[in-house]
């Protein structure tokens, strides 16, 4: 089921006109593209941690749950089509995390990635701190500059939702997107009433999983 997004970019003759010749400090339009790109890629960003609701894209929240319906399968009734989902557990430790972990290794697979808020991943670094060996005193100066659980990645999402840690296997997710809707630009169009040009930028695609079981979350991590 495919999800459409585009973002428009509008120029007024005016601004345009005022930015250029010799005068020139930056190309307008060009900037006033960029930014409509980034304004995109913030709603798509945002929409990959939602539940999938009205036109935006199947988000994490939905595809990583026990109780929802996704690719027409009801994860309620299935249980090999629910991912592992922890609402229960409060404070975060390094217990907690190894047990979620377990449960998401399945025949020689495990987590490829955890994912959290910005506080969640100070708890752990708060956790892991005391245990940090230092080869050298310049890196000793910048502290850790990334963490590892379990031999992966272990980052901080500026789009996960408040107190949520993610366990996800990449293999098992896939991000689909069409090759000619993948942030094409559609040319500038005058405006028949007024002294202004329209553009639009379009992103056509979808999340899905192919395994949900091999994914993981916390939901209620708030201390």
């Amino acid at each position: 089921a495919w999800r459409f997004y585009y973002a428009n970019v509008t120029i007024s003759g005016a601004d345009e006109h005022k930015n250029m010749g010799d005068s020139q400090v930056l190309d307008f339009v060009k900037n006033k593209v960029m930014a409509a790109e980034m304004t995109l890629k913030d709603r798509i960003g945002d929409d990959l941690y939602g539940t999938g609701t009205g036109s935006a894209i199947n988000g994490l929240r939905l595809l990583v749950d026990n109780a929802n319906t996704v690719g027409g399968i009801d994860q309620g009734a299935y249980s090999w089509w629910q991912a592992q989902e922890d609402t229960t557990t409060t404070t975060l430790s390094i217990a907690a995390l190894q047990s979620q972990f377990n449960t998401l290794s399945i025949n020689g697979k495990h987590p490829t990635v955890g994912i959290a808020t910005r506080a969640n991943y100070n708890r752990l670094y708060a956790l892991l701190q005391p245990q940090q060996r230092f080869v050298d005193t310049e890196t000793a100066k910048a502290g850790f500059q990334s963490l590892m659980f379990n031999g992966i990645p272990f980052i901080i999402g500026s789009k996960v939702p408040a107190n949520h840690v993610f366990f996800l296997n990449e293999e098992f997710l896939h991000l689909y997107y069409h090759p000619k809707r993948n942030f094409v630009f559609d040319p500038f169009i005058k405006s028949t009433n007024q002294d202004a040009k329209t553009g639009k930028i379009f992103w056509m695609g979808q999340l899905g999983t192919s395994n949900a079981r091999m994914n993981g979350k916390f939901t209620a991590l708030a201390s």
